[in-house]
Formats: C-alpha cells, structure tokens, sequence
C-alpha cells in the first residue's frame, strides 16, 4: 500500500503586481489554485472569467485563486485583466513556480491543500474543465487527510517483506528508469516520461525536466567517457536505434545498432580494452563499442534467445532473460549482503532471486510493469528497488 506523494509547495512565494506578495505559507488552512496563463493564450481568455467565478463563489468558503502571468510585462498582464473586467490577483511567474508545474501547456493550473501541497495538476482547457476544479476544491476544503493510499502490488510469498518508501504519479506513462548522480554524489532518479526526461531526487521530488532525445524510451546508466559521470543510454525495445546523453556537457548523440535491441547493459572495461555496451537481441547478444560499433555477437547455448540482460551488485557476471522478462534489476535487497536480482514478468509478477542459487526470495502480484531500477538511496547499505507501472514511480525497501 503507497499514501499518495504530493510536493511541498508551502515555500512558494508570489510577487502580485500592485499588491503584497501571496505566500503560501501564509494561507494555511485555505485551499489554493494557481492559473498560469499569458495574454496571447485564447484558451486562457476563456478559462479565467470562470475563475473568477469560482473566487467569487467559493472564497468565503476557503479556496484563493491567484492568476499568474507567464513571462510577459505587468502592463500587458494587467491590460488583459482589465479588458476581462477581472479583479483576481495576479502574479509574476518565477523559478520556483517554472520547477512546479507539471505541464509545459497553457492555461496549466495547480491545486494546493491547507497545507501547501500540490494535490492536482492540469494542463490546457475544455469546457466544464473549472467544474472539475471546483469539485477538487471542495473535497480539500471538506476535510480532506491527505489523500486515500493505493494497492500497487499484492505480496504472495513474503509478502511483508518489503515496504513501500514512496510513489508517485507523473503526467504521462513511465517507460524507462536508470540512476545517475549529482557532482555532490546524490542519486537521482532519471526517467522517461512521455517525450520528457525527467529527473526526480531520492525523496521524489521532481528537480529536473528536458525533451528526451529521439529513440530515448528503456534506459541505462553508463559512464561513457570515463569522467566519473554516469550518461544515459535510451532505446525503444525491438528498435535498432539508441540514443545517449551526457549530463556534463549537456549533448546527445544517436546511433543505430545492428539488429533490434531489447537491453541494454554496460560490459567491463580494462586498461587495455575501452568500455563495451552488451544489446539483448532475439538470439543472443552483441558486443558494442559506446559509438555503435559491433565488436562481436555472442549466441547458442544457454543465452540463445536472450531478451533481457542484467547486471549490478551481487553478480560476478550478467544475467539473460527470456522474453517473458519484462525488466530486470540487480541489487543487494536483502540485509544478508548477497546478491539478488529482480525480475518484473509478462503474467503480472514482481519477483526477486537470489543471484548465487536462483532461490525465490519474494514475489507480489504487480500489473503493468516497464522498467525496474536499483540503488541504495537512503546510504543504509541496502538496496531500494525503483518500479515503473504506468504513470507511476514506487520505491521499495526491506521493511
């Protein structure tokens, strides 16, 4: 069971044109809707009369709206207030509010609880869209606690073993997980969300947004130019073509493999043989410098037919999967030390192995998994595994 995830937001502070600065801290207890919107947007000219409606019916009743302008002049801002004959305040938009959103669309608007968190998120305009708005208002201003929690998987073999850290929902569906790190060392999360490349911190706060590169879906981190930085390596499952990124200089490059790829994973390097990319394929796997070059294919035997490739603490070597491995990941879950490697399945299992034996560890029952990733986020020795289901990101741990 997961408690929803919603960001904190009590720190923002709003620069209103004409007016005191709105703080949210200092409207504790009353529910907040933030409208960002800009002059040249024809569905923001619609959207906000009916905000102001929505003030003016609801305002006794604890909701603020504060309109804030994206990026334009006071006197445009107010211009256009003032031809809509509307008195809703209006802020100036600013770093803080360009972290929060959680749309690149306009009109967006964010909802806030008593307690200064971002409960709702929606991008763009339809008709009947600020109903909707007035519903969530109401059921925050009602007693809302913090949101009902949700089942994300059922535990069917020790069941209890793991418990959840966090979750939560992004826009769009997750396809690709890999943890990279801050120059501080920090891990962060990186995941491929819709056409995004988003970057989450180790309590899930988002902290980073970019357009992935073309090709950019399943990922893998890779330090590809041996500058103690992990890069991105992305690619669509089946597809030949994969894409990197590196987070030092800020490019991407793309080339295509030999055949259709399914994982990705890094090979070992060694003073006299550079870094080496091993690609999953139907029959086997190739060898593959980090430019694409094919290096050698390796096939028969116990790895014909290798979908999946996995590698990480606890493993001497790699291991293959078949194509009823969905995702894999390996860690050190346990509080033993060994190894176990996590394997997500195409029947809607979550299953963990012991690496050294391929004794079953744990198993739930966890629909629509894409990717799984591993790290130990909390600095206490032992592993969270990372799990991707539809929009959602979870961290689990050993209870």
């Amino acid at each position: 069971m997961a408690r929803p995830w919603f960001e904190d937001a009590s720190d923002l502070s709003i620069d209103i044109i004409g007016g005191d600065p709105f703080r949210v801290a200092d409207h504790r207890g009353r529910v907040i809707l933030l409208d960002f919107w800009a002059s040249w947007c024809g569905p923001c000219r619609q959207e906000l009369p009916e905000l102001q409606r929505l003030q003016d019916n609801e305002g006794e009743s604890g909701l603020d709206v504060v309109a804030v302008n994206v990026d334009e002049t006071d006197q445009v801002a107010l211009a256009m207030m003032s031809d809509l004959k509307l008195s809703l305040p209006v802020g100036r938009f600013n770093d803080r509010m360009a972290g929060l959103m959680d749309s690149r669309k306009l009109p967006s608007v964010l909802l806030l609880d008593g307690e200064g968190r971002i409960r709702r998120h929606w991008g763009g305009y339809r008709e009947g869209l600020v109903e909707v708005f007035r519903r969530e208002a109401q059921k925050l201003m009602t007693g809302d606690e913090g949101g009902l929690p949700v089942m994300v998987g059922v535990g069917t073999l020790a069941g209890d073993r793991f418990g959840v850290r966090w979750s939560r929902d992004l826009t769009r569906p997750v396809k690709g997980l890999a943890i990279v790190a801050t120059p501080a060392g920090e891990p962060v999360v990186a995941a491929t969300a819709g056409r995004e490349l988003v970057s989450l911190r180790k309590d899930g706060k988002i902290v980073g947004r970019l357009d992935a590169p073309s090709g950019m879906v399943s990922l893998v981190a890779v330090d590809l130019n041996d500058d103690g930085v992990k890069d991105l390596v992305g690619f669509r499952r089946g597809s030949r073509k994969v894409a990197t990124y590196d987070f030092v200089s800020r490019t991407g490059n793309s080339w295509d493999a030999p055949v259709g790829l399914f994982s990705i994973m890094a090979g070992e390097a060694a003073a006299d043989r550079p870094l080496e990319l091993l690609g999953g394929t139907l029959d086997g796997f190739y060898r593959l410098a980090t430019d694409g070059t094919v290096l050698g294919k390796e096939s028969g035997g116990d790895i014909a037919g290798a979908w999946s490739l996995v590698t990480g603490p606890g493993l001497d070597g790699f291991g293959a999967g078949s194509d009823q491995v969905v995702a894999g990941a390996a860690g050190r879950f346990g509080s033993s030390g060994d190894g176990q490697v996590a394997l997500a399945t195409r029947d809607g299992n979550l299953i963990i192995l012991e690496s050294g034996t391929g004794s079953l560890q744990y198993r739930a029952n966890w629909s629509g998994i894409t990717a799984l990733a591993a790290q130990d986020l909390d600095s206490d020795g032992i592993d969270e595994l990372i799990v991707s289901s539809g929009n959602r990101i979870t961290v689990i741990g050993l209870n």
